[in-house]
């Protein structure tokens, strides 16, 4: 296991850490980390994209319900957070250009549709970024990392009436943990999860720097 592996379960492991959700999978070890390079570049997204698309064959063997997927570019060193939210977006649209498979057909491509939700190798994946001196304490880390969590995950929960419930959970935990809790999760279920995927302050008007909605 390398080091920024174990740096990173350490983070997670902590007992005040708020997501109980990160700390479940983390814990049972139900994830793939990948180290890369530079977050944005060819040679990055030629790797991550090969990956995902091997998570996404193989994710069910992993765990039949619950795996993350866990990429950290670990020569992208100093970068701040509002460079971090471009940089994101940027990897999200360098792997849709290359991914060979149609959107995710439960989810809209939108980024402003409240249904929309990033798709790579044919399912669709809530994002969840990382990066150095993040205002959230739960998003901080030394290196700029993406996490990919399933659609089905979060379908089969609120399937089983539990969803609601974890959310509570974190929620209070995230009150506790950093003090207040992230005002992008005011609006959640009520507009697009675009806002929540580089843990920034966002507001309604709020526009993605790119979209998906064709190949160029």
């Amino acid at each position: 296991m390398h080091t920024i592996e174990k740096t990173f379960r350490e983070k997670i492991l902590a007992e005040n850490f708020s997501c109980v959700g990160a700390k479940t999978s983390i814990n049972r070890s139900k994830y793939q980390f990948c180290l890369l390079d530079r977050i944005a570049t060819e040679e990055a997204t030629s790797k991550l994209y090969q990956a995902l698309k091997n998570f996404t064959n193989s994710r069910i063997t992993i765990d039949n319900r619950f795996a993350s997927f866990i990429a950290c570019f670990a020569s992208s060193t100093n970068i701040q957070p509002e460079e971090f939210e471009y940089l994101l977006w940027l990897q999200l649209k360098m792997l849709y250009e290359i991914d060979e498979l149609p959107w995710d057909k439960s989810v809209s491509n939108d980024v402003n549709n409240r249904f929309f939700s990033f798709s790579v190798a044919g399912e669709a994946y809530f994002v969840i970024g990382l990066c150095p001196d993040h205002p959230r304490k739960c998003r901080d880390f030394y290196y700029p990392m993406l996490v990919f969590n399933s659609h089905h995950q979060f379908n089969y929960l609120k399937q089983i009436n539990v969803f609601n419930k974890i959310q509570k959970t974190v929620r209070a935990r995230e009150l506790h943990y950093n003090g207040s809790i992230n005002p992008n999760l005011i609006h959640f279920d009520e507009c697009s999860e675009a806002l929540q995927y580089s843990g920034l302050k966002a507001n309604l008007q709020w526009q993605c720097p790119f979209n998906f909605s064709g190949k160029e």
